[in-house]
């Protein structure tokens, strides 16, 4: 369903951002659900997007609360807290079933963008914010002839590049290759790659393919550990497989720091207040290289990513 939370301007951005919200391993409702959806508004009018998409879970996890109505009830009118002359984002909530574990909601976002002829996706999680700042700088990193996705650094990332060693034409690891002094490029894994939680994607490549399913952890494992437990980390495949389809050098992915006083902030914290889901989170930042290794091993790929 589409919310138009004021008149939309006649000339539209090409931008659009997304989440998701689900319910997770969460044992309770979310007790700041409101904060979070007009936090996420508030960063879409702060970077000039004009849509901004929230892929909801529509099945019931906790039993008479729905998560959907919810969204809907918060979002129709848009939360009180934003001015009226602020109101120019267009609001879309996507109930997705069957929720799956990661691809079929992403997959509802890309093709939902897709149809509003965005020329760019900012996936973000609903705890992240940033400025406008920061995504002129996302954006001037994406050629959209040449990039698929941009990403920036996040706590739990495995970033190479230093420009100072750059400089100074330090040794690098033998499997990353110097780019003068715009960056190094590494071996895609599941903590050198970009996340979703904080990544711009090029709709036109990644609408090609959207995610691929093989990041459903739908494969009997190896070890016999439980299927599934190789989910997630959707970012590696589809950037492997874009890069093989397109080559390299018209699928880059690229991982980047941010200058001064700009940065992304990602408000894990705010799990302290469900043991369970602090827990999983956890879990799932763990095992990212392990279970992007055994998606990339299934479908015989490697890919690279761009540090800068």
């Amino acid at each position: 369903m589409t919310m138009t939370s004021a008149s939309t301007p006649a000339t539209e951005a090409p931008l659009a951002i997304a989440t998701r919200l689900h319910l997770g391993h969460a044992s309770h409702p979310p007790p700041n659900l409101r904060d979070m959806l007009t936090s996420f508004i508030t960063l879409a009018q702060t970077i000039g997007a004009n849509h901004a998409v929230i892929a909801v879970d529509a099945a019931e996890r906790i039993t008479g609360y729905d998560l959907v109505d919810e969204v809907t009830k918060i979002c129709n009118p848009p939360p009180t807290d934003l001015t009226p002359s602020d109101n120019n984002v267009r609001i879309h909530i996507l109930p997705v079933t069957p929720w799956g574990k990661f691809v079929p909601a992403l997959n509802a976002i890309v093709s939902h963008v897709a149809t509003l002829s965005a020329k760019y996706v900012l996936m973000t999680s609903a705890e992240v914010q940033l400025s406008q700042d920061v995504l002129t700088i996302m954006k001037s990193k994406l050629d959209l002839e040449k990039t698929l996705v941009v990403g920036t650094v996040l706590p739990g990332h495995d970033y190479r590049y230093s420009r100072q060693a750059a400089v100074q034409n330090e040794e690098v690891g033998a499997s990353e290759k110097v780019l003068d002094d715009k960056g190094v490029e590494v071996e895609l894994t599941g903590r050198t790659t970009p996340w979703n939680t904080c990544s711009l994607w090029n709709v036109s490549k990644l609408s090609l393919t959207g995610f691929l399913l093989v990041s459903e952890g739908l494969h009997p494992e190896e070890d016999g550990s439980e299927l599934g437990s190789s989910a997630g980390v959707e970012e590696v495949c589809t950037i492997a497989t874009l890069q093989r389809i397109l080559g390299p050098g018209n699928a880059q992915a690229k991982l980047i720091t941010l200058p001064g006083e700009e940065s992304t902030s990602w408000e894990t914290q705010n799990f302290e207040n469900d043991a369970k889901r602090k827990d999983w989170h956890e879990k799932k930042m763990a095992s990212k290289v392990s279970r992007a290794k055994r998606q990339l091993e299934l479908l015989g790929l490697s890919g690279t990513v761009i540090h800068c």
